[in-house]
């Protein structure tokens, strides 16, 4: 299991990148912000203003995410869930960060793989 404390500054004060691809591999990049570290090994982000990325999510479920500063960037690979019902919905409605927007869902990354971005190695 991958243990992403280390990195909860980057995932939780800064911009999150989150890229995803359609059932033609065709791809689709953007930036969140108020992500949450929900556990060691999953990320929170909410879907605000997420359409592409809310039809790609559907029908593909594996997402890369990038965050970083400085010469520190990372990226995280694995499998994402969208939750626009029960407790991670209202988790994310919630979130002082969303109280400014409608938030559609909650989505939820369950990373496998780390990456170093700037020594360029797999970290797990």
């Amino acid at each position: 299991m991958v243990n992403l404390s280390k990195y909860k500054d980057f995932i939780e004060k800064g911009i999150v990148y989150l890229a995803t691809s359609d059932t033609k591999c065709k791809p689709n990049l953007v930036c969140v912000m108020g992500c949450k570290l929900v556990a060691k090994d999953i990320i929170c982000a909410t879907d605000n203003m997420m359409d592409k990325t809310r039809k790609n999510i559907k029908r593909n479920k594996q997402i890369a995410l990038v965050c970083g500063k400085g010469q520190k960037w990372y990226q995280f690979k694995g499998t994402v869930a969208y939750h626009a019902t029960g407790k991670w919905f209202k988790f994310v409605k919630e979130l002082p960060f969303n109280k400014q927007y409608d938030p559609q869902a909650a989505v939820l990354v369950k990373v496998k793989e780390v990456y170093d971005l700037w020594e360029g190695e797999r970290l797990s």
